[in-house]
């Protein structure tokens, strides 16, 4: 195919990542010219994709959206003042420049994502309060001269290009010395001829065959279809045929393939591509004046951008979080984990926790602020009984209504934490934190998925869980329930699966990387009651 060359840096990406995910997807090897690395003149415009014919054609799709649009634009101002651009610049790569009261703006995107861009050009134009009726936009699509060279000359391709111009209110000019052809007119127009110019780049298909497996007179396939085809004798009765023609007919290509070598017919998505369709005009009022009326009725639609449904996260990229996904729906939807919790405020907490010290009403001893515990929240390293023990916390003595701290009988209670700083409050949090002014908190039911960094507000291993294996299917899922999702790159990296997981000891969970004794303690505690649940489901461990 034919992709200009100034363009390739931009879709290889930095370190390749762009170009390696694109070959990932499609499973093809896409070949970029070296000879653009070493020399300024001359350069290649050639990108050489090798894979199976569906494979490929869906190589090229993802190539050209991945090219960048940029979209010029002038809009006056008729209001006091001037717009506050800055929400739209955090949504899209907006740049600005502002002349005698007219701004011109340019939009940087995606190419091949035709409904995006038309939903940022209506978000700006109701930024400044116009409809995009008789607006006027302008792009320029790089080519080669040799295509430029065809439109100037070439009575049919000029006039195929003329009709589709007029049918969408564009007009065009060709720019010999930057090799490019501006398309200036309305926004659906606009998108359309430039959809058509790129589809007028030409491709190649080659491919080797036995001079035996042809069963289909070429001649008369080049005079049916319009195609251009070679073929060259190689070693034996082997040749390589190539079959060339614009790049909207590369489906055509494909199926004309598999007539010569009496394939079965394959059905390539979209290859209607470069089709272009008449532009769509959104109602508005007549003329590129401020909207005072239909503000309240109009704006919902108008701003409505293509809605595209959620997509879970790719299992290979992150396996933390497709387990989680997948423990999550399986929960039922009527269970309290789906009911939202009020979030506490930060700057409240650190206040309370603050007061807390210097509490004269506290019967206890004098407390101070210590490595565990300074106003700023609990360490979650330690077990709650040890941490306890090491505050020096009586049990016995009795303990006011409004004591930050509460008996043994009635652990129900927590004391108030505070969060790290960049530590979200999570809607499926259990920790009392979640309630009110009262010095004193309820503990609310606790249910998979439950989590806090407060030592107080659960038990020190999570006895009231039911750890059943049929549920806890991945190390994640044990290690995301108990607080303890930092260790799972260990687990990864010494590729523990849950039946390897199952047999370790807290020796063991030392030596992978688990430095702290609380957490070696509760996930061993976890290992045992899942293994408890492994032999009575029949599980050999």
């Amino acid at each position: 195919m034919e992709l200009h060359h100034s363009l390739h840096s931009h879709i290889i990406g930095k370190g390749g990542r762009g170009i390696q995910k694109v070959m990932k997807m499609t499973s093809c090897h896409i070949h970029f010219p070296d000879s653009n690395k070493y020399s300024d003149a001359n350069k290649s415009d050639q990108v050489s994709i090798s894979g199976t014919p569906v494979n490929v054609f869906e190589a090229l799709k993802q190539l050209r959206t991945m090219c960048p649009l940029t979209v010029y634009m002038k809009l006056p101002w008729y209001h006091p003042g001037q717009p506050d651009l800055r929400p739209l610049m955090s949504q899209m790569d907006l740049e600005v420049n502002v002349e005698q009261g007219i701004y011109s703006l340019a939009i940087k995107m995606n190419g091949s994502q035709d409904a995006s861009v038309l939903f940022a050009i209506r978000l700006v134009l109701h930024h400044f309060l116009l409809t995009e009726e008789y607006l006027n936009i302008s792009t320029t699509v790089l080519v080669k001269e040799e295509l430029i060279y065809q439109l100037e000359n070439i009575e049919e391709q000029r006039e195929k290009l003329r009709a589709v111009c007029n049918k969408n209110s564009v007009t065009i000019q060709t720019l010999p010395e930057t090799h490019s052809i501006s398309v200036v007119g309305p926004p659906g127009g606009v998108l359309n001829v430039r959809k058509m110019l790129i589809g007028l780049a030409g491709v190649a298909v080659q491919f080797d065959c036995n001079m035996m497996d042809v069963h289909y007179p070429v001649q008369q396939l080049e005079q049916e279809r319009g195609l251009l085809i070679g073929c060259k004798r190689k070693n034996g009765d082997v040749m390589t045929i190539t079959i060339k023609a614009a790049e909207s007919k590369l489906a055509e290509i494909l199926q004309s393939r598999e007539l010569l070598l009496a394939l079965p017919p394959t059905t390539y998505s979209c290859p209607d591509d470069y089709d272009p369709s008449p532009p769509v005009n959104i109602p508005g009022p007549p003329t590129l004046i401020p909207l005072q009326t239909e503000m309240t009725n109009g704006v919902r639609v108008f701003l409505t951008p293509p809605i595209e449904s959620p997509k879970s996260p790719d299992p290979e990229d992150s396996p933390l979080a497709a387990s989680i996904l997948k423990g999550a729906k399986d929960i039922s939807k009527g269970s309290d984990i789906w009911k939202k919790k009020p979030k506490a405020d930060r700057g409240e907490m650190l206040i309370k926790a603050t007061q807390a010290i210097f509490d004269d009403s506290v019967l206890s001893s004098p407390r101070y602020p210590t490595d565990l515990w300074s106003g700023y929240g609990f360490s979650s390293s330690l077990p709650a009984d040890l941490i306890k023990g090491m505050l020096d916390l009586s049990t016995s003595e009795p303990t006011p209504t409004t004591s930050l701290f509460l008996n043994q009988s009635q652990r129900g209670g927590g004391l108030c934490s505070v969060r790290e700083e960049d530590e979200e409050l999570s809607d499926f949090s259990a920790s009392s934190t979640n309630y009110g002014m009262s010095r004193v908190f309820e503990q609310p039911t606790r249910s998979v998925f439950s989590a806090s960094t407060s030592v107080f507000d659960s038990n020190s291993l999570p006895y009231d869980l039911q750890w059943d294996i049929n549920y806890f299917t991945d190390p994640s899922m044990v290690l995301a329930q108990l607080g303890c999702s930092e260790y799972m790159t260990q687990l990864r990296d010494q590729e523990i699966d849950m039946h390897a997981f199952l047999l370790l000891d807290e020796q063991n969970l030392k030596d992978i990387g688990v430095s702290t004794i609380g957490a070696r303690k509760k996930i061993h505690h976890a290992i045992l009651k899942l293994r408890d649940s492994a032999r009575l489901n029949g599980y050999a461990v």
